[in-house]
């Protein structure tokens, strides 16, 4: 049986395959409300559509692919992206305030630069079985090949 972390690790995996198997024309036929559809996205990976908001990975992956998508003008440009001005609240009074608030937006940027780091890595593995399964395939086709040439009846 397998554990939460498996279960997640495998839905990234399998939301990466799928993000790389899809084109513009793909994305463009399950847009929904200016976003791509979660419940179409979750169906064909075949999971739930929970794991898109729950798994932190699989959540940065989606906005991300999003953000892309709108830059290249496959997705509608969103309205949520304009820049505000922050609240007087917001501004640290104090040095220590500040401090305060300048750990936090490093915690933030590392745990970005994490996240990213560790969809790089599922990237990589799906890349490097891949990888392998194609050298697999090509020695299989290069035996098939040489017994055909050496007995004659290559194809023309």
């Amino acid at each position: 049986m397998s554990n939460g972390r498996q279960v997640a690790e495998h839905n990234v995996a399998v939301f990466t395959a799928w993000v790389a198997s899809k084109s513009e024309s793909d994305f463009r036929s399950i847009i929904h409300r200016g976003a791509l559809s979660r419940s179409v996205i979750a169906q064909e990976c075949g999971f739930a559509k929970s794991a898109l908001g729950q798994n932190p990975r699989i959540k940065t992956m989606l906005g991300e692919l999003e953000t892309k998508l709108r830059a290249c003008g496959v997705l509608p440009k969103s309205t949520d992206n304009v820049a505000v001005e922050p609240p007087e609240s917001s501004v640290p009074t104090s040095p220590a305030e500040s401090t305060l608030q300048n750990m936090n937006n490093k915690q933030s940027t590392t745990s970005d630069l994490e996240a990213k780091f560790q969809r790089l890595q599922g990237e990589s593995a799906l890349q490097r079985a891949e990888i392998e399964e194609l050298r697999r395939q090509l020695k299989q086709f290069t035996s098939i090949h040489e017994a055909l040439s050496s007995s004659g009846r290559m194809p023309r």
